[in-house]
């Protein structure tokens, strides 16, 4: 371009170039602001279905389980040990094959019970046997333990326990008025512990096998 003066000079100016980067920077700023956003959402998405996978697989488990088991190791054991660790009651644990549950027999739901006494046999050394819901307590024999607790109300609502051995020991409080609506318990020895007060009326339903 070019521009007459009355001087008869001229002036040259350049001429102007549209800037076609002019945008280029705002572009690549919100594509860079969309694909962390896609990363995010995807992180997201992942996350959420590894926590419903991991929530099915954990209920699958719990249904699949010996309610019994669930019952001793959620109440029972953490009551009758009191505050301090209990050798005996460490055996109680998953990790743990069934049979090898100190002061513990089991019965299946069809009046089979669990044998433990072969220590080649397979269950004596099976860790899952724990998964099995037909499994149920037969028998709980602590007699001596060291037992520094109290009794759980939970006692009462194993189906299948017929003997409850817990002579011995330094349990206190009071002895739980649900055992004494238990029709499956035929034998029961709580003799010398520390329990108080007066008996419920309920534990009179047992007066024909009960020891204390």
């Amino acid at each position: 371009m070019r521009f007459i003066t009355n001087s008869q000079h001229s002036v040259s100016f350049p001429k102007r170039r549209r800037s076609l980067l002019h945008f280029q920077p705002l572009s690549l700023s919100l594509s860079d602001s969309f694909m962390a956003f896609l990363k995010l959402y995807s992180l997201y998405i992942i996350f959420f279905f590894f926590t419903v996978a991991l929530s099915v697989s954990t209920s699958e488990s719990l249904s699949s389980s010996s309610l019994d088991v669930e019952l001793l190791l959620g109440k029972i054991k953490a009551s009758l040990q009191g505050n301090a660790e209990n050798l005996l009651l460490s055996s109680w644990n998953l990790s743990v094959p069934l049979c090898q549950w100190r002061g513990l027999k089991w019965v299946f739901s069809g009046g089979s019970p669990l044998s433990c006494c072969d220590l080649s046999s397979q269950q004596w050394a099976n860790v899952s046997l724990y998964k099995d819901s037909s499994l149920h307590l037969l028998s709980l024999q602590l007699p001596s333990a060291n037992l520094s607790g109290s009794l759980p109300r939970e006692l009462g609502e194993f189906s299948m326990l017929q003997s409850l051995y817990l002579n011995i020991n330094s349990l206190q409080g009071t002895v739980p008025p649900e055992l004494g609506y238990s029709s499956s318990l035929s034998d029961i020895d709580l003799g010398d512990n520390l329990f108080s007060g007066a008996l419920a009326p309920s534990i009179w339903n047992l007066c024909d096998k009960y020891y204390m």
